[in-house]
Protein backbone atom coordinates (compact mmCIF):
# COMPACT_ATOMS: atom_id res chain seq x y z
CA UNK A 1 0.00 0.00 0.00
CA UNK A 2 0.93 3.37 -1.22
CA UNK A 3 0.17 6.91 -0.92
CA UNK A 4 -0.76 7.35 -4.46
CA UNK A 5 -3.24 4.31 -4.16
CA UNK A 6 -4.51 5.86 -0.92
CA UNK A 7 -4.90 9.23 -3.75
CA UNK A 8 -6.40 7.56 -6.22
CA UNK A 9 -9.08 5.59 -3.66
CA UNK A 10 -9.96 8.87 -2.04
CA UNK A 11 -10.66 10.59 -5.77
CA UNK A 12 -13.13 8.12 -5.77
CA UNK A 13 -14.73 8.07 -3.11
CA UNK A 14 -14.80 11.82 -3.76
CA UNK A 15 -15.64 12.16 -7.40
CA UNK A 16 -17.95 8.75 -7.54
CA UNK A 17 -16.12 7.71 -10.97
CA UNK A 18 -12.53 6.30 -12.26
CA UNK A 19 -12.73 9.34 -14.75
CA UNK A 20 -13.39 12.17 -12.16
CA UNK A 21 -10.18 10.57 -9.88
CA UNK A 22 -8.05 10.60 -13.24
CA UNK A 23 -8.67 13.85 -13.86
CA UNK A 24 -7.83 14.99 -10.15
CA UNK A 25 -4.59 12.85 -10.47
CA UNK A 26 -3.70 14.08 -14.19
CA UNK A 27 -3.07 10.34 -14.63
CA UNK A 28 -5.77 7.85 -17.24
CA UNK A 29 -8.35 5.80 -15.99
CA UNK A 30 -6.72 2.66 -16.46
CA UNK A 31 -4.01 4.07 -13.99
CA UNK A 32 -6.31 4.54 -11.36
CA UNK A 33 -7.91 1.39 -11.91
CA UNK A 34 -4.65 -0.35 -11.67
CA UNK A 35 -4.06 1.29 -8.64
CA UNK A 36 -7.19 0.80 -6.86
CA UNK A 37 -6.77 -2.96 -7.54
CA UNK A 38 -3.37 -2.86 -5.96
CA UNK A 39 -4.85 -1.55 -2.94
CA UNK A 40 -7.47 -3.92 -2.51
CA UNK A 41 -4.69 -6.82 -2.73
CA UNK A 42 -2.69 -4.94 -0.67
CA UNK A 43 -5.24 -4.58 2.19
CA UNK A 44 -6.88 -7.77 1.86
CA UNK A 45 -10.85 -7.14 1.45
CA UNK A 46 -12.56 -5.38 -2.17
CA UNK A 47 -13.27 -1.63 -1.81
CA UNK A 48 -15.91 -1.33 -4.94
CA UNK A 49 -18.43 -3.40 -5.85
CA UNK A 50 -17.86 -3.76 -10.14
CA UNK A 51 -21.69 -3.21 -11.76
CA UNK A 52 -21.96 -1.97 -15.63
CA UNK A 53 -18.46 -0.21 -15.54
CA UNK A 54 -19.38 1.72 -12.42
CA UNK A 55 -17.46 1.27 -8.90
CA UNK A 56 -19.78 1.33 -6.25
CA UNK A 57 -17.82 1.55 -2.38
CA UNK A 58 -18.70 -1.68 -0.28
CA UNK A 59 -19.46 -0.49 3.32
CA UNK A 60 -15.78 -1.90 4.19
CA UNK A 61 -14.59 1.10 2.25
CA UNK A 62 -17.13 3.86 3.72
CA UNK A 63 -15.52 3.08 7.11
CA UNK A 64 -12.09 2.75 5.43
CA UNK A 65 -12.48 6.22 4.23
CA UNK A 66 -13.26 7.58 7.07
CA UNK A 67 -10.02 6.97 8.64
CA UNK A 68 -8.07 8.27 4.92
CA UNK A 69 -10.00 11.17 5.56
CA UNK A 70 -9.17 12.05 8.77
CA UNK A 71 -5.24 11.56 7.98
CA UNK A 72 -5.95 14.02 4.80
CA UNK A 73 -7.25 16.34 7.12
CA UNK A 74 -4.21 16.66 8.99
CA UNK A 75 -2.03 16.73 5.99
CA UNK A 76 -3.92 19.50 4.75
CA UNK A 77 -3.52 21.18 8.11
CA UNK A 78 0.16 20.86 7.36
CA UNK A 79 0.15 22.67 4.09
CA UNK A 80 -1.57 25.59 5.69
CA UNK A 81 0.48 25.70 8.52
CA UNK A 82 3.27 25.38 6.19
CA UNK A 83 2.00 28.50 4.10
CA UNK A 84 1.52 30.63 7.38
CA UNK A 85 5.27 30.06 8.45
CA UNK A 86 6.59 30.87 5.11
CA UNK A 87 4.25 34.13 4.80
CA UNK A 88 5.31 34.88 9.12
CA UNK A 89 1.99 35.40 9.48
CA UNK A 90 -0.06 32.84 11.51
CA UNK A 91 -3.51 32.76 10.69
CA UNK A 92 -4.58 30.89 14.06
CA UNK A 93 -4.17 31.54 17.41
CA UNK A 94 -4.66 28.64 20.12
CA UNK A 95 -4.83 30.08 23.85
CA UNK A 96 -5.47 28.42 27.52
CA UNK A 97 -5.98 29.97 30.22
CA UNK A 98 -7.66 29.79 34.23
CA UNK A 99 -11.34 30.74 34.06
CA UNK A 100 -10.66 33.27 36.47
CA UNK A 101 -8.02 35.27 34.08
CA UNK A 102 -10.63 34.23 31.11
CA UNK A 103 -13.32 37.06 31.63
CA UNK A 104 -10.69 39.73 33.61
CA UNK A 105 -7.19 40.03 31.19
CA UNK A 106 -7.64 37.63 28.70
CA UNK A 107 -10.37 40.21 26.68
CA UNK A 108 -8.28 43.12 26.99
CA UNK A 109 -5.35 41.78 25.58
CA UNK A 110 -7.53 39.88 22.49
CA UNK A 111 -9.12 43.25 21.91
CA UNK A 112 -6.12 45.00 21.51
CA UNK A 113 -4.24 41.91 19.55
CA UNK A 114 -7.49 41.79 17.20
CA UNK A 115 -7.29 45.06 16.06
CA UNK A 116 -3.86 44.71 15.29
CA UNK A 117 -4.34 41.63 13.61
CA UNK A 118 -7.91 41.33 12.38
CA UNK A 119 -7.42 38.02 10.10
CA UNK A 120 -6.18 35.79 12.89
CA UNK A 121 -8.24 33.36 14.21
CA UNK A 122 -8.06 33.12 17.95
CA UNK A 123 -9.15 29.83 19.80
CA UNK A 124 -9.87 30.06 23.61
CA UNK A 125 -9.73 27.01 25.93
CA UNK A 126 -10.50 27.33 29.92
CA UNK A 127 -8.39 24.45 31.75
CA UNK A 128 -6.54 23.98 35.05
CA UNK A 129 -3.20 24.99 35.67
CA UNK A 130 -1.97 21.42 35.72
CA UNK A 131 -4.28 21.01 32.10
CA UNK A 132 -2.85 23.60 30.45
CA UNK A 133 0.82 22.70 31.48
CA UNK A 134 0.02 19.39 29.91
CA UNK A 135 -1.13 21.24 26.69
CA UNK A 136 1.80 23.18 26.20
CA UNK A 137 4.02 19.97 26.57
CA UNK A 138 2.45 18.37 24.21
CA UNK A 139 2.22 21.39 22.04
CA UNK A 140 -1.59 21.94 21.54
CA UNK A 141 -2.22 25.06 22.03
CA UNK A 142 0.23 28.19 21.19
CA UNK A 143 0.59 30.24 24.74
CA UNK A 144 -1.12 30.43 28.06
CA UNK A 145 -2.19 32.57 30.87
CA UNK A 146 -2.28 30.95 34.12
CA UNK A 147 -0.38 30.93 37.65
CA UNK A 148 3.34 31.35 37.65
CA UNK A 149 4.66 27.49 37.98
CA UNK A 150 8.31 25.92 38.37
CA UNK A 151 10.43 26.24 35.32
CA UNK A 152 9.38 23.32 32.48
CA UNK A 153 12.28 22.69 30.01
CA UNK A 154 11.15 23.49 26.47
CA UNK A 155 8.26 26.37 27.83
CA UNK A 156 8.90 29.86 27.71
CA UNK A 157 7.71 31.89 30.71
CA UNK A 158 7.13 35.76 30.78
CA UNK A 159 5.45 37.24 34.18
CA UNK A 160 2.74 39.63 33.10
CA UNK A 161 1.77 40.82 37.11
CA UNK A 162 2.22 40.31 40.50
CA UNK A 163 -0.32 40.34 43.23
CA UNK A 164 -1.47 39.02 46.60
CA UNK A 165 -4.32 36.66 46.95
CA UNK A 166 -6.88 37.80 48.86
CA UNK A 167 -9.57 35.93 51.60
CA UNK A 168 -13.36 36.88 51.13
CA UNK A 169 -15.67 36.82 54.24
CA UNK A 170 -18.83 37.85 55.77
CA UNK A 171 -18.86 41.14 57.31
CA UNK A 172 -18.26 41.21 61.03
CA UNK A 173 -16.34 37.93 60.77
CA UNK A 174 -14.05 37.77 63.40
CA UNK A 175 -10.92 38.13 61.05
CA UNK A 176 -12.31 40.63 59.28
CA UNK A 177 -10.90 43.43 61.35
CA UNK A 178 -6.79 41.69 60.40
CA UNK A 179 -4.52 43.91 57.92
CA UNK A 180 -2.93 40.40 57.07
CA UNK A 181 -4.25 37.07 57.19
CA UNK A 182 -2.04 33.84 57.45
CA UNK A 183 -3.33 29.95 57.10
CA UNK A 184 -2.44 30.00 60.86
CA UNK A 185 -5.43 31.87 61.61
CA UNK A 186 -7.72 29.62 59.30
CA UNK A 187 -7.39 27.00 62.25
CA UNK A 188 -10.93 25.19 62.84
CA UNK A 189 -12.52 28.28 59.78
CA UNK A 190 -14.78 26.78 57.06
CA UNK A 191 -13.36 27.27 54.20
CA UNK A 192 -13.39 27.40 50.58
CA UNK A 193 -10.10 26.85 49.31
CA UNK A 194 -8.36 25.77 45.88
CA UNK A 195 -8.31 22.39 44.37
CA UNK A 196 -5.20 21.01 45.67
CA UNK A 197 -4.26 20.41 41.60
CA UNK A 198 -3.87 24.35 41.76
CA UNK A 199 -0.33 25.85 42.14
CA UNK A 200 -1.04 27.62 45.20
CA UNK A 201 0.89 25.33 48.19
CA UNK A 202 1.15 25.81 52.07
CA UNK A 203 4.87 24.07 52.01
CA UNK A 204 5.60 25.93 55.79
CA UNK A 205 5.28 22.80 58.79
CA UNK A 206 3.07 25.32 60.81
CA UNK A 207 1.14 26.63 57.44
CA UNK A 208 0.69 22.93 56.45
CA UNK A 209 -0.56 22.01 60.04
CA UNK A 210 -2.75 24.61 59.88
CA UNK A 211 -3.81 23.36 56.42
CA UNK A 212 -4.85 19.92 57.33
CA UNK A 213 -6.84 21.45 60.63
CA UNK A 214 -9.29 23.13 58.21
CA UNK A 215 -13.09 22.29 56.80
CA UNK A 216 -12.79 22.30 53.49
CA UNK A 217 -14.72 23.13 50.52
CA UNK A 218 -13.42 22.68 47.56
CA UNK A 219 -14.67 24.51 44.61
CA UNK A 220 -13.92 23.94 40.79
CA UNK A 221 -14.57 26.32 38.30
CA UNK A 222 -16.09 25.27 34.73
CA UNK A 223 -16.26 27.71 31.76
CA UNK A 224 -19.17 26.51 31.19
CA UNK A 225 -20.78 27.01 33.81
CA UNK A 226 -23.97 29.45 34.59
CA UNK A 227 -22.28 31.82 36.78
CA UNK A 228 -22.07 35.53 35.88
CA UNK A 229 -19.99 36.71 38.35
CA UNK A 230 -16.48 37.29 38.86
CA UNK A 231 -14.06 34.38 41.07
CA UNK A 232 -10.72 35.24 43.15
CA UNK A 233 -8.56 32.95 42.67
CA UNK A 234 -7.74 32.29 46.34
CA UNK A 235 -9.47 31.66 49.86
CA UNK A 236 -13.27 32.11 49.83
CA UNK A 237 -15.91 32.05 53.04
CA UNK A 238 -19.31 31.59 52.66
Amino acid sequence: MNFRQIEAFRYVMITGTTKGAASRLFVTQPAISRMISALEADLGFSLFNRHKGRLQPTMTAVRFYKGVEQNFLGLERLERLAGELNSREPKELNIACTPALSTTLLPVAIKAFHEKHPDVLISIDTATVSQILDRLQYLRIDMAITLSFPPIAGIECEPLIETEIYCAMPRGHRLSDQSVITPLDFIDERVINTLSAGPIKWDDKNQAKAYHRLSHIPYRLCHDCPWNGHWTDGTLFP
